[in-house]
């Protein structure tokens, strides 16, 4: 159920961004290079607002325009940049003992999980196409063996899943489309859902949830202050935490995705003021 659940909120953030962002770049190229593109949404609405005498709003949105496309690119660039300095900064830590040691211990590919020497609590996934499972000595000090299996196994489901990328691309739809606040919602649930099933995946493993339920509040205890990180990954106690340890201890309890009203209503609206202008251009 909730594997499903995870493809539908998925699909559905990224189908109405993908959609925008396809419109908003054709109406850029026309606009920079004079291409002759018909039946472009953007252009459509651009022309409608100024044959409605909106010149003002015909300004507004092109603003709106370019600086989604910006933001998309820049915030690509910085995440890719980011994503390679911190790899490079943690692989000049790296434990190769327990590094090695670990990556054998579960079958996995040459330095897939990185053990560094760092005395904080630390366990995340991260790394777009090759993502990379990243273990503090700290975490290895604080938990016992089996706690360990656990935040492995929880982490092994967001390497195996590639779920650093799809959070980045969650992530950048909400944050350069705003004016779409149905796209936030999105993301939060996605990222609440990809831990639960991560969850899941560790304690179907294990056959208990004792382990992980355990290593949970073993590092929220620890973790009292957080400092948040500014490259996208996949953490172990950020996200959903109060849901996660309700999961553990009642697996069935009903958790719904109650979807926001007023956040709903206001993304209709954008899309339908698009389409009622885009109508009145055809007609």
């Amino acid at each position: 159920m909730w594997e499903k659940r995870s493809k539908q909120v998925f699909l559905a953030c990224v189908s109405i961004s993908m959609i925008l962002l396809i419109q908003m770049t054709i109406y850029l190229f026309r606009k920079l290079l004079g291409l002759p593109i018909e039946f472009n949404l953007i252009q459509l609405c651009s022309t409608a607002l100024q044959s409605m005498g909106f010149s003002s709003l015909e300004y507004l949105l092109e603003v709106i325009i370019y600086a989604t496309v910006a933001m998309t690119v820049y915030k690509i660039i910085k995440q890719l940049y980011l994503s390679h300095t911190i790899h490079k900064k943690m692989a000049k830590r790296m434990n190769i003992a327990l590094t090695s040691q670990y990556n054998r211990q579960f079958s996995l590919p040459k330095e897939t999980i990185l053990v560094i020497e760092e005395d904080a609590i630390l366990s995340l996934t991260m790394g777009f196409f090759r993502p990379k499972i990243i273990l503090s000595t700290g975490l290895l000090n604080l938990l016992d063996e089996g706690e360990r299996h656990a935040v492995l196994l929880h982490e092994i489901y967001h390497q195996k899943n590639k779920d650093p990328l799809k959070l980045f691309v969650l992530s950048l739809c909400s944050s350069v489309m705003w004016y779409i606040p149905i796209l936030g919602w999105f993301y939060q649930k996605y990222k609440m859902i990809r831990e639960l099933l991560a969850d899941h995946y560790a304690i179907s493993r294990l056959r208990s949830s004792a382990d992980l339920g355990s290593a949970l509040l073993k590092i929220l205890k620890k973790n009292q202050k957080k400092k948040l990180l500014s490259f996208s990954y996949a953490p172990f106690a950020d996200t959903a935490i109060n849901l996660r340890i309700q999961k553990i201890l009642d697996p069935f309890a009903e958790t719904p995705l109650d979807l926001p009203l007023k956040k709903a209503a206001v993304s209709m609206l954008v899309f339908f003021m698009l389409l009622m202008m885009f109508l009145i251009e055809l007609s």
